[in-house]
């Protein structure tokens, strides 16, 4: 119910990531994983950063939004009934967007802002270890990594798993 739209499905890997913080991830407005927000973010600052970064297939803008429970939906979203800053984003190129790469960044990027105004992006990291499929994300994020680190430090992996899975592929790549 949370992934109504082409856009939220496309979003989703990444920013399903930031759902396992102290932000809203857009559930409980229209547009589910294509923003997120808290009280304590600056939005504006948070955009032009993330936008520096030039990431490929994807803008980010300022805005706010109110989370209200929708039925069968979003019961209870965080933050239900205050005006939150929040970062929407705008994806410009399905093809060239990388959704988890993207949601590392913003993470990165949220964790040193949380850091700098004082608040806490992680309580209960069950889930969110769970989700990520190791401990090693939030280990990084912790100690300050950026979001470019941490996607090094997985590609040795990648490599391998790429090798290993090409004598299963059915047609060339």
């Amino acid at each position: 119910p949370n992934i109504p739209t082409f856009d939220a499905a496309l979003v989703y890997p990444g920013i399903g990531l930031v759902g396992d913080t102290l932000m809203n991830e857009g559930r409980g407005t229209p547009t589910p994983f294509s923003q997120f927000g808290a009280p304590w973010l600056d939005a504006q600052a948070m955009a032009k950063t993330l936008n520096a970064l030039g990431l490929p297939g994807v803008r980010f803008a300022a805005t706010s939004y109110t989370p209200r429970a929708i039925a069968n939906v979003a019961a209870n979203p965080r933050f239900e009934g205050q005006k939150i800053n929040a970062i929407r984003l705008e994806v410009t190129d399905d093809a060239a967007y990388q959704p988890l790469e993207v949601g590392v960044h913003v993470l990165s990027a949220l964790q040193r802002e949380a850091r700098t105004r004082g608040a806490r992006l992680f309580d209960g990291l069950g889930m969110f270890h769970a989700i990520s499929g190791t401990t090693r994300l939030h280990r990084m994020l912790d100690a300050g990594a950026d979001g470019a680190a941490i996607i090094a430090s997985w590609q040795t992996e990648v490599a391998r798993f790429k090798s290993e899975r090409a004598k299963y592929l059915l047609y060339p790549q």
